[in-house]
């Protein structure tokens, strides 16, 4: 295997900062994969796997060891009754399978439309939005186990998925390359939407919505809150959502919504738990649309989005996700979680690298 040094990160990413790899290797198969992964047991480097670039932050001095950028492409359709069978490849773009399967009339994707980011990483993070989820559709994921280099499938009840989360972020955190994900999706029209955005225009249509025309709200949606990766919109220039929507005890969530005056958008879960929008959080805390501190900030058109501005390095997106936590703490006792990775940091506290001096 022939690795290169010291290549670039940042423009692999769409938050577009950082420094460079130590090593880097760009894999097409599992062949070059279980290749650069001995290479690396070899030299006693560690391996970091980089997918699409869209939910991660990578360090200002860079990553050590060896990053490996998944190119694994194909996607099959199995007819299976009134299903189809979706087998995509790691690398494949997420976005691109969404709009193929809404355009052969499988449901199910829809709510992630415009997600930036490849397939490969949608089982480790539970990939979600507007009510929709990947695991809610996931038959099985195949991997490669980084210590054996043997391939495995893993049913959709072993990854143990859970909001913004699965095994493969906890106990098989490092173990598992994702090499393809299987999905099983209906052949027919879209359900009502479990998102309270889309749920009053589906309704309000005369004839039932297909999958396209939902896909197309959706982006409609998301490009008016600059979350559509673009290279021409400023605000675009993140990766995606920075905090995931935190879930307190009800009685928490009672306390926030009377001490606002503002209705609270939560969602009542089991367990005498709720979840609660931390854009909102954000902007009652004080910091709003379009907070900069240096040249890094929040999004015009969404809280939650953590942008770069041009010149920005990843100290100048950290203090400003320090900021945000902050702010949000202080005012609601509430401690928000970072979505996206961060490499070549030192030791991460509650999901944040350190405050940089």
């Amino acid at each position: 295997m022939d690795a290169l040094r010291n290549v670039p990160l940042a423009s692999k990413t769409t938050l577009g900062v950082g420094g460079c790899a130590e090593y880097f290797v760009e894999v097409h198969s599992e062949a070059e994969l279980s290749a650069a992964l001995s290479w690396a047991k070899q030299q006693a480097q560690e391996v970091s796997i980089l997918a699409g670039g869209s939910n991660v932050v990578v360090s200002d001095q860079g990553v050590r060891g060896l990053v490996v950028q998944m190119a694994l492409r194909g996607v099959a359709f199995e007819p299976a009754g009134d299903h189809c069978l979706v087998t995509a490849c790691a690398a494949e773009s997420l976005d691109a399978l969404v709009e193929r399967c809404c355009m052969l009339g499988l449901s199910g994707l829809e709510g992630l439309s415009g997600i930036p980011g490849t397939v490969g990483a949608t089982p480790i993070q539970n990939v979600g939005a507007y009510g929709q989820e990947i695991a809610d559709h996931l038959e099985q994921v195949t991997v490669l186990d980084r210590i054996s280099l043997q391939r495995c499938q893993l049913t959709r009840d072993e990854c143990g998925f859970g909001y913004r989360s699965s095994r493969f972020k906890s106990d098989w955190s490092g173990r598992y390359v994702v090499l393809s994900v299987q999905l099983r999706l209906p052949r027919c029209l879209p359900s009502s939407p479990r998102s309270a955005e889309l749920q009053q225009r589906f309704s309000d249509e005369i004839t039932p919505p297909t999958s396209v025309s939902l896909r197309q709200w959706v982006l409609e949606l998301r490009r008016k809150k600059s979350m559509l990766f673009d290279a021409l919109d400023p605000n675009s220039r993140g990766c995606g959502s920075f905090f995931v929507n935190p879930i307190v005890p009800h009685s928490v969530a009672e306390q926030i919504r009377a001490s606002s005056s503002k209705p609270c958008p939560a969602w009542e879960l089991p367990e005498e738990r709720t979840k609660l929008a931390a854009g909102w959080l954000i902007e009652q805390a004080g910091v709003e649309r379009g907070f900069r501190l240096g040249a890094a900030g929040l999004s015009r058109h969404h809280a939650l989005a953590l942008i770069a501005h041009e010149g920005a390095t990843a100290d100048d997106v950290l203090r400003v996700a320090h900021h945000v936590r902050a702010r949000v703490h202080e005012r609601f006792a509430v401690q928000l979680e970072p979505e996206p990775h961060f490499w070549g940091f030192g030791p991460l506290s509650a999901g944040l690298p350190a405050l940089p001096v």
